[in-house]
Order: C-alpha cells, then structure tokens, then sequence
C-alpha cells in the first residue's frame, strides 16, 4: 500500500488528470486499456479519446497503444465498425499512435474491470504504472459523474 495513491473525482468537480500521469511525465510509454464500454458506444470512443488526449498533454509520449473493449455492449454496430470508429476518434484527437484493438467479450471469462497500464520504453530507468478506474474512463472524463482512481507504481 505504500505506491498505491488514490484520486477521487466527484461530480461537478474538473477532470485534472495531469497528478494521475505525473509518475510517467516526461517518458515513452507502451499504453494499455482494457474498459468494457470505452469502445462501445460513440460517447464511450469521444471520451476515450479526450482521454488520450490528456494523458499525453501531461508529457506522457505513447508510443504504443492497445485498448480492450467488450464489443457485445453495443447491439447495432459489429465489433469491426466499433474499432473502426475507435481508431478515427483517437485520430482526431491529435494521437499519432496507432492503436492496437482488440476485442474481448465476457464468455468464458470476467471481464468488468478498467485498467490502465503503462510500462516505460525508453532509455530511463523501467517503470510500471496500473491505474485501477472504478467507473470506467467514460465515468472519469463526465464532469456529471463521481470515480476514483487508485495508481501503484512500481520499478519495472
């Protein structure tokens, strides 16, 4: 419990996401997401994707980039049009990696919680960051609702 740190964001209150990345500013960073809904849902991709947005204005450099979603959460679109429409959102957001999508559906296995990881991949010395967000990076980037974000950082 000594690296793990907590974040609440309440409703109302500004997302200010730059003490979340603080342990990984200034570094090149592989960037992992795994959210059930950030890729679902057109609101979902938007705010995933201002979400990428800020990770990087706090001087985080993705170099690259996977995110994982449950695509079995949107019933109109296939999981080939959601990964499509992931991809154009994260574009638009100004980030030039490409993304990694997977798809991964809960059959035969859990699959509820939002994880953001990040490892370092430049010269500096290794690092490992795990940010555990409670309500998903939808609920996170919605000044109308409350998340809470635990990080534990640790030496690679």
């Amino acid at each position: 419990t000594e690296r793990l740190r907590a974040f609440r964001f309440r409703p109302g209150s500004p997302r200010v996401l730059a003490p979340l990345f603080q342990v990984i500013s200034g570094r090149v960073v592989a960037l992992d997401i795994e959210d059930p809904w950030c890729g679902a849902r057109r609101q979902n991709r938007v705010r995933l994707a201002e979400f990428l947005g800020m990770v990087e204005a706090t001087g985080v450099e993705i170099e690259r980039l996977n995110v994982t979603w449950n695509p079995d959460h949107n019933d109109r679109e296939s999981s080939s049009e959601q990964a499509a429409s992931m991809r154009e959102e994260i574009l638009s957001a100004g980030i030039s990696v490409k993304p990694e999508i997977t798809p991964r559906t809960a059959r035969g296995r859990h699959f509820h919680d939002r994880i953001v990881t990040a490892r370092t991949i430049d010269d500096g010395s290794p690092l490992r960051a795990r940010w555990d967000v409670t309500a998903g990076i939808d609920n996170l980037m919605s000044y109308t609702k409350e998340c809470s974000v635990f990080l534990e950082a640790s030496e690679a």
